[in-house]
């Protein structure tokens, strides 16, 4: 139990901190694209996917960054300020994070299930035709992984997928025209060579991390839609010898108008996904027309999202130094406080205490007041009180002491004489006028100082 007591008190802290460095940053990724995304879109052509990817990343790197700096500085950063309930109450939350991410990630296993079931059903595709066309591709790609081509019964689109360690392009069992083999072709393998299978899956484990964030929902949206405008984008690029833009869109859009004629209630649809997506996908590549692709935003964006993420970690960092320094000044000057009401406690305990408003600080001027027997008087010293006093006490009857209470709870008393003087430098909190004797006396105080 106790190594566990030692880890949860070690690392449980710095956990949770870059959860929240991690949360931030990504956040303030997904605003910044929201911004920016679509005005420049014509300046990011070909890079849409990469700075998509780098705020995916910035749901991560933080909390692991975060993690390490705190390891770093466990030994500096004692963290015995950390009590009991507040390292259960991380730990608790910890733990539910942990619940929920395993739960969202059962959840996308089911869905891979069904996907398992789905290519059970796959064909072998004989067409050599076809072969010959993703061979074409594959060379003008640079793709040199083996890809098997398939048909299935259940999908109404060419789509590409991920089975049994194989990615298999599948095709519909309905007759497809060369032109549209085509260009679906092409559209899949582009979506192979950029990654997004991985890119999505990437996306689904942040999903599972940050299901809270409504932050990461909407990164996921915008990764599902601007891979298709990166894809579009790298199609019209490297097939522009065999058909234009326009002729791109409208095979796209032939495909979805057979789809629909026939009637078929899918279980997979590829290279159109809804009516909406595709009007935006028509509507950045129409503002691409003439793009500038520039390097210089992509290493713009990326500095920019770097200089988010260790701000982010930097400012959790140092938000938790303040936080414990806070803390152990707030428990100190409780300490403090409790000590010095103890000793008050003790040292008047059989006392009647009282407390005195006014005294006048006044070189000339002089307080007159009366001590009862058994009876402490008060006074607290103003803050902006000379930073040097002396206290000029004259009393010529009963038994007295009188004396001083220190910031720090120290008590100093002295036995008092007819007349006695006591000089205080600064800083002292309160003074006391006690009457130990049986008789009522008659005091007289002056004080004075100077700044």
């Amino acid at each position: 139990m106790q190594p566990i007591w030692t880890f949860l008190h070690n690392y449980i802290f710095f956990v949770v901190v870059g959860i929240v460095a991690a949360t931030l940053a990504g956040s303030i990724g997904c605003l910044l694209w929201r911004l920016f995304a679509v005005r420049m879109a014509r300046y990011t052509a070909g890079y849409d996917r990469w700075i998509l990817r780098i705020i995916l990343f910035s749901f991560l790197l933080p909390l692991f960054l975060t993690v390490a700096i705190g390891n770093g500085l466990r030994d500096r950063m004692n963290q015995s300020w950390m009590n009991v309930s507040m390292i259960l109450t991380m730990t608790g939350l910890v733990i539910l994070w942990i619940v929920i991410f395993i739960g969202w990630m059962l959840r996308q296993y089911a869905r891979y299930r069904a996907t398992r079931y789905l290519c059970m059903e796959n064909e072998p595709l004989e067409e050599q035709w076809i072969w010959d066309l993703c061979e074409k591709w594959k060379n003008r790609l640079g793709i040199r992984r083996d890809i098997g081509l398939y048909y299935n019964q259940n999908v109404y689109s060419p789509g590409i997928v991920y089975y049994d360690g194989e990615y298999q392009l599948l095709f519909p069992r309905y007759t497809l025209d060369e032109n549209t083999v085509n260009i679906a072709l092409l559209h899949e393998l582009v979506h192979f060579k950029h990654g997004d299978i991985q890119t999505k899956n990437l996306g689904m484990v942040v999903n599972a991390l940050y299901v809270f964030n409504p932050a990461v929902y909407y990164l996921r949206s915008q990764i599902d839609d601007w891979s298709e405008v990166s894809c579009d984008w790298t199609c019209c690029q490297v097939g522009a010898e065999e058909f234009t833009r326009r002729e791109y869109f409208q095979s796209i859009l032939a495909l979805k108008e057979k789809v629909m004629a026939h009637k078929h209630q899918s279980t997979m649809y590829c290279l159109f996904e809804n009516k909406k997506l595709l009007n935006f996908r028509v509507d950045m590549m129409a503002r691409r027309k003439s793009a500038r692709p520039h390097m210089s935003i992509l290493l713009i964006s990326a500095g920019t999202l770097l200089f988010v993420m260790l701000a982010s970690v930097l400012g959790s960092v140092r938000g938790v130094a303040w936080w414990r320094e806070e803390t152990l000044s707030f428990e100190e000057q409780d300490i403090l406080g409790g000590v010095q009401r103890f000793e008050e406690n003790i040292y008047f305990n059989d006392y009647k205490v009282s407390i005195l408003d006014n005294i006048l600080i006044d070189q000339v001027k002089s307080t007159d007041f009366r001590v009862e027997s058994d009876e402490v008087k008060l006074y607290t010293i103003p803050e902006d009180c000379p930073d040097e006093i002396v206290v000029v006490i004259i009393c010529n009857q009963g038994t007295k002491q009188f004396g001083y209470i220190s910031e720090d709870g120290e008590i100093v008393q002295m036995d008092g004489a007819e007349t006695a003087s006591l000089t205080l430098a600064v800083k002292k909190e309160k003074l006391f006028f006690k009457n130990t004797g049986s008789e009522d006396c008659q005091m007289e105080v002056y004080i004075s100082g100077k700044q």
